[in-house]
């Protein structure tokens, strides 16, 4: 009930309060995209590679017993 009063009311305090809302809140999702596309990128590129590359590079090894 109360946003939806906040929603509708028409005078100048609110739209203020919009402005700001709404800038604070793209400011944030800009910093998130910021902080989150290198790693993003990253990652993607490193699954790319492991899918289409025809061998598997690994750091460690599997004791391998004669038969």
């Amino acid at each position: 009930m109360r946003v939806a009063r906040f929603i509708w009311r028409q005078d100048g305090v609110v739209t203020v309060d919009w402005v700001v809302l709404l800038g604070a809140l793209t400011v944030a999702g800009l910093l998130v995209l910021s902080m989150m596309t290198g790693s993003l990128g990253d990652h993607s590129t490193t699954v790319a590679s492991e899918l289409q590359d025809p061998h598997f590079n690994t750091t460690w090894t599997l004791p391998v017993e004669p038969d």
